[in-house]
């Protein structure tokens, strides 16, 4: 077959998705010679991506992503194409491309969770008429969670014998760092002074650090624990009101550090120091973080909904993420069992060994062999 897949998005800038791309086409160039790949990339990140596989060839596909040129010259660019099959990673298909092709969908936040932009009806019709068509038109769409998987029936009403689910994985880089001077200069650098908990992510509401910050002040409060809290993440960035509120109006302001974008070669850094590493999101497609914080040996105290407890499973401890009381009661069993925390840490670092990129690209691989018996 002659495969083409939508790269416009590969690369750390656009964090979850584009470690997807990079994942899926560098694994499927370690197990794949019979196939030929086309890799679609924008200018920006063009040189980036770099695969030396005689069967894999770059092209330049220049069209902004959620965008009018997506929609019209990217399909006139698709439809020029001498391919048998498309793989969109992400649900932004032209709407009127109408060859085979698979797409992967992350979640349905955005239906879920839409947002606050100021022309958000127009948005959201933009974005509830794509994904809509694209799952409908495509041949096969991946889920990245049997969580995922259900929500597209149940939401968009798609056939649920066209859905398969190709687990996301950990990278390498994430494994417990024991040396004691680095992890001081990291503590030194970032004023950390205390045992901490830990988030990792974006501040948009449906992640939910207004509820973090809420436990937090219940845990200094209520229950006396001398600990800080550090909130990662770009600040100042829209959809952030809830959060950004709740931290500045917080009576332990502060004992809540906010580093900013933390570089992805210190991330390794951060979970293996924290104490706890938590994530209250209200939803999940998959959720890496705390994946990632489980290969670094450190327990993970999450919110029971959506992909969670899928993906975790009985390695982390769980608690309702509207109820800030029972978000600090769980972090608190955790801070105060040392016992618990070591037996957390051992579930912890199994659990991740069940996720593999390399299994995905297998699973992603088989689907297209799928496709093309079905020619």
């Amino acid at each position: 077959m002659r495969i083409a897949v939508d790269a416009r998005m590969y690369g750390k800038k656009f964090t979850g998705i584009g470690r997807y791309i990079s994942e899926l086409l560098h694994n499927l160039a370690a197990i794949d010679q019979e196939n030929e790949y086309l890799i679609l990339l924008r200018k920006d990140n063009f040189d980036e991506c770099q695969i030396n596989q005689p069967n894999f060839k770059k092209i330049l596909a220049d069209f902004p992503h959620y965008s009018i040129a997506e929609q019209t010259k990217f399909l006139r660019f698709l439809n020029k194409l001498d391919v048998d099959l498309v793989h969109f990673p992400h649900f932004n298909a032209p709407v009127f491309y109408k060859k085979p092709f698979v797409v992967t969908i992350h979640d349905l936040i955005h239906t879920l969770f839409p947002g606050k932009k100021k022309s958000r009806f127009l948005h959201r019709l933009f974005y509830g008429l794509v994904i809509r068509s694209t799952v409908k038109h495509s041949y096969f769409t991946i889920a990245v969670s049997e969580n995922t998987k259900q929500d597209l029936v149940k939401i968009l009403h798609a056939d649920p014998n066209k859905i398969a689910v190709t687990y996301e994985a950990v990278d390498p880089q994430y494994r417990e760092i024991s040396d004691h001077k680095i992890i001081a200069d990291l503590k030194a650098k970032y004023h950390i002074a205390k045992p901490f908990l830990l988030y990792i992510g974006n501040w948009r509401y449906h992640k939910n650090v207004q509820g973090l910050v809420a436990a937090f002040n219940l845990i200094k409060s209520r229950y006396k624990i001398d600990c800080q809290l550090i909130v990662t993440g770009e600040i100042g960035k829209p959809e952030q009101e809830e959060a950004e509120a709740a931290i500045q109006n917080s009576p332990y302001r502060n004992d809540i550090i906010l580093p900013g974008f933390v570089p992805e070669e210190e991330l390794p850094l951060f979970y293996s120091a924290a104490t706890i590493f938590t994530f209250p999101s209200f939803y999940e497609g998959f959720g890496l973080p705390p994946l990632e914080a489980m290969a670094c040996g450190t327990p993970v105290v999450s919110s029971n909904t959506s992909s969670m407890p899928e993906i975790l499973g009985d390695a982390a401890v769980y608690f309702d993420p509207d109820d800030a009381n029972n978000m600090a009661e769980q972090i608190i069993k955790v801070l105060q069992d040392q016992n618990l925390q070591k037996q957390m840490r051992l579930k912890g670092i199994e659990r991740v060994k069940r996720y593999s990129w390399k299994c995905m690209a297998k699973e992603t691989l088989d689907i297209y062999r799928k496709i093309k018996r079905q020619w």
